[in-house]
């Protein structure tokens, strides 16, 4: 099991930049950077990635997920009555891909009208900082 989550992160780190200086769209940041974890359709895998569709862990606090792509994630979180225990690594983005792949999680699969902007990127660096 560990040594799937670690290929896992190698796999997500591999296809980490965008590399060619063309701003992607939120769909093709989330397809290079999130998919191989949480799958193309944001469903996750088992009790091993949470899902990213209809996910109450982000809808609670969209914040989450800049941090978890500034900073990685370990340890037991909860994600819609289910617990996972896994490893997400830093994902290398600039702050414009991170506004579009969190937007797209945010209206693609949760519907939701809030959207992240430049200051809440700032704002998740400088707590950390801190």
């Amino acid at each position: 099991m560990r040594y799937l989550l670690l290929l896992s992160s190698f796999l997500c780190i591999l296809s980490c930049s965008s590399g060619n200086g063309t701003p992607l769209t939120g769909a093709e940041v989330y397809a290079k950077n999130c998919s191989a974890c949480h799958q193309m359709d944001g469903k996750g895998v088992g009790t091993v990635f949470p899902p990213l569709v209809d996910s109450d862990y982000l809808m609670e606090d969209p914040n989450r997920a800049i941090h978890n792509i500034l900073f990685g994630l370990s340890g037991e979180i909860t994600v819609n009555n289910q617990k996972y225990n896994g490893l997400m690594t830093p994902i290398r983005m600039s702050d414009d891909e991170i506004i579009a792949v969190v937007n797209y999680v945010l209206t693609d699969f949760n519907q939701s009208k809030h959207r992240i902007t430049k200051e809440d990127i700032l704002k998740v660096r400088n707590k950390i900082q801190k």
